[in-house]
């Protein structure tokens, strides 16, 4: 992630086009990481691999 944010900087030369992306980025895993934890709770939470934990 590090490497990446340093390319933004680099490419971009100012940082807030880096802040955006940074920021960007964390709602799109928060929102993804919502969304796919509530189709998980729906479904029962764990695969059968995982159920004995």
């Amino acid at each position: 992630m590090f490497l990446i944010g340093l390319t933004v900087y680099i490419a971009t030369k100012e940082e807030s086009k880096l802040g955006n992306y940074a920021l960007i980025t964390s709602l799109v895993a928060l929102i993804s990481n919502w969304y796919v934890g509530s189709k998980l709770k729906r479904s029962g939470g764990t695969s059968r691999c995982c159920s004995a934990l």
